[in-house]
C-alpha cells in the first residue's frame, strides 16, 4: 500500500522545492487554489475543529500533488477546471472530517484519475461518484469491494491453472484477512451504491469457472467426431493444443469464452461449430471440489471464504461503475500499478 505522507504543504514543502514546474499552473498554484476552496467550506467551523481540518487539509493537499506530479505534471493544467475543482474539494472534505490515511491513499488515488479526466463522459462520472462513495466506505468495506471486483471482474491473465493458484495467494490474502465479514456489511454495500442485486447467483466456484475456463480444462477430450474435425481446420492458431495436464491428449486453445469465439472466428467456423467449440472447453473443467482443496491451500480461510460468499449474500452482488472505480483504485494501490490492469478495461 503507498505510503501516506505526514508533510503540510505551503512554501517550505519539500514538494514545492523539489519541483519547479513552467507549465501554466504550478504546484504553488494548485495550493493556493485548494487553501481558497477549503476556506470556503470550513471558515464557519469552530477553531478546534477548523485547526484539525486545515491540518488534514494540507496532508492531503500535499498527498495529492506529489501523485500528480509523479503521474504526469501536464495534468496540474487540469485543476483550472470547475468540475475538477469540484472534485478536489469533494475529496479534501471527505479526509478532512474522517483523518482516515486508509480513506485518504483512495481518495487521492480516484481524485488523480478524476483530474485527467475533462470531457464529460463515463470515466468523469464514474470518479465523481466513486470519490463521494469512497467516503462511505470503511477499510473492511473497502476489502469487501475488492473480493466482488477479484472474483466478478477480473479476467486471470495467466499461462496455466498453477500461476492462476500462485495468484490466488498473492492478491487473496491482504483481501480475506480474518474475514471479519458480516450480512450487514454486503447489504451496506448496496445501500451506498456500490453495488446492485444480481438476479442470478454466482458462488466463487462459479466466478472462477467464467473467469477463465480454458485455465481450468483438464485436457480430457478424446476421441469425438468434434475433436477429429477441429484438428482438421486449418487456421494461424490452432484450435485445440496439446494438454499440458494430462491424461487427455487435447484441449482447446483459449484462456475465456471471448477468445475461444475469436478463435473460432479467425478460423472461419460457422455459429454452429462455435458454440460447439466453446461447450467442448467449457465441458472439460476440473471439479468443484478440486479448485476448492486448491483455494484452501493457496489462501488462509479460503474454504470459509467460499462458503460465506454465499451464506452472506455476496453471490448476488454485482458491482456498479463507482463500485468498479473504488475497488480498482484500492487494488491498484495494494498491489501495484500494473493489477489489474487499466480502468477503460471496465468503464468506457
Amino acid at each position: 500500500m503507498k505510503k501516506w505522507l505526514k508533510q503540510s504543504a505551503g512554501s517550505n514543502s519539500a514538494l514545492i522545492q523539489a519541483e519547479n514546474i513552467s507549465i501554466g499552473v504550478g504546484v504553488a498554484d494548485v495550493e493556493h487554489i485548494c487553501g481558497r476552496l477549503f476556506e470556503e467550506r470550513f471558515s464557519s467551523y469552530s477553531r478546534e475543529a477548523y485547526e484539525l481540518a486545515k491540518e488534514r487539509f494540507e496532508e492531503f493537499t500535499v498527498n495529492y500533488l506529489a501523485e500528480i506530479v509523479g503521474t504526469d505534471p501536464c495534468l496540474l493544467e487540469n485543476i483550472k477546471d470547475p468540475g475538477v475543482q469540484s472534485a478536489v474539494m469533494e475529496a479534501q472534505c471527505g479526509f478532512a472530517r474522517s483523518g482516515d490515511e486508509d480513506l485518504g491513499i483512495i481518495l487521492v488515488e480516484l481524485l488523480v484519475q478524476r483530474t485527467g479526466v475533462i470531457n464529460r463522459d463515463i470515466k468523469q462520472l464514474a470518479f465523481d461518484e466513486a470519490i463521494r462513495v469512497a467516503q462511505k466506505l470503511t477499510l473492511r468495506h473497502l476489502r469487501l469491494v475488492s473480493l466482488l471486483f477479484y472474483f466478478r471482474n477480473v479476467t486471470y491473465r495467466t499461462r496455466s491453472y498453477k500461476e492462476l493458484r500462485d495468484s490466488w495467494g498473492i492478491h487473496l490474502p491482504p483481501l480475506v484477512k480474518d474475514l471479519d465479514f458480516s450480512s450487514s456489511d454486503a447489504k451496506y454495500l448496496l445501500a451506498t451504491g456500490c453495488a446492485i442485486h444480481d438476479i442470478e447467483p454466482v458462488s466463487v466456484i462459479k466466478a472462477i469457472k467464467d473467469g477463465s475456463p480454458g485455465l481450468l480444462q483438464r485436457g480430457q477430450l478424446r476421441s469425438r467426431r468434434e475433436i477429429s474435425e477441429f484438428l482438421k481446420v486449418e487456421s494461424e492458431e490452432p484450435l485445440l493444443v496439446p494438454s499440458e495436464r494430462g491424461p487427455g491428449p487435447f484441449e482447446v486453445n483459449a484462456q475465456t469464452e471471448e477468445e475461444a469465439r475469436e478463435l473460432a472466428k479467425k478460423a472461419g467456423l460457422q455459429s454452429a461449430d462455435t458454440e460447439t467449440l466453446v461447450s467442448l472447453m467449457k465441458s472439460d473443467l476440473i471439479g468443484n471440489t478440486e479448485i476448492i482443496n486448491d483455494l484452501a491451500q493457496a489462501v488462509p480461510h479460503g474454504r470459509e471464504l467460499v462458503r460465506k460468499w454465499t451464506q452472506l449474500g455476496m453471490s448476488r452482488l454485482e458491482l456498479t461503475i463507482s463500485g468498479i472505480a473504488i475497488a480498482h483504485s484500492y487494488c491498484g494501490q495494494l498491489y501495484g500499478k500494473g493489477f489489474p490492469g487499466d480502468i477503460g478495461t471496465w468503464i468506457s
